[in-house]
C-alpha cells in the first residue's frame, strides 16, 4: 500500500487561487493585445489621403494620390485620367503625362488607356565619381 500524503485543504485552495489569478492575468493581456491589434487596423483605415507631386501651374491639375496618378480638369473638377504609378516611391513632381521621382527617374505615360508607363531617363547625369585616395594625399591637399 502506497503511503498517502495528506495536504491540508487550505494549501490546495491557495494553489488554485494563484492558478486562477495567473489565468485571468494571461487572459487580460491577450484581450489587451487583441483590442490594440484590431484598433490599430481600423485606425489605419481612417487615415487621410497621401498627396504628392502636385502640379497646378495652369492647365490641368496633376497629382499622385495614394499611389495613383490623377489628371483633373480645374474648370469642372472632373478626374479625366487615372493610372497607377509604375514603381512605388516618392514622387516629387508631375505634369500632363509624366512623373519625376526623388531619385531623379522620369516616367512618361505611354498609353493612357492601359495605364502603362515608360522610363524616359533620369535627371541625374550619371554615376557619382568615387575615386579612392590615400590618407597622405588628403593631408597634403588640406595643409
Amino acid at each position: 500500500m502506497a503511503p498517502s500524503v495528506d495536504y491540508p485543504w487550505h494549501q490546495t485552495e491557495a494553489v488554485m487561487q494563484r492558478a486562477r489569478a495567473f489565468f485571468f492575468v494571461c487572459a487580460g493581456l491577450f484581450l489587451l493585445v487583441l483590442s490594440h491589434h484590431l484598433g490599430a487596423r481600423s485606425a489605419g483605415a481612417q487615415a487621410g489621403a497621401v498627396i504628392e507631386g502636385v502640379n497646378a501651374s495652369g492647365g490641368p491639375i496633376t497629382a499622385v494620390v495614394n499611389g495613383v496618378f490623377e489628371h483633373v480638369d480645374p474648370t469642372t473638377g472632373m478626374i479625366g485620367l487615372t493610372a497607377a504609378i509604375p514603381v512605388p516611391g516618392h514622387v516629387i513632381d508631375t505634369a500632363n503625362s509624366f512623373l519625376i521621382y526623388d531619385n531623379g527617374d522620369i516616367y512618361v505615360l505611354a498609353d493612357s488607356h492601359n495605364g502603362t508607363w515608360r522610363r524616359s531617363g533620369s535627371i541625374v547625369a550619371g554615376p557619382v565619381p568615387a575615386r579612392q585616395e590615400s590618407f597622405g594625399s588628403v593631408k597634403v591637399r588640406y595643409r
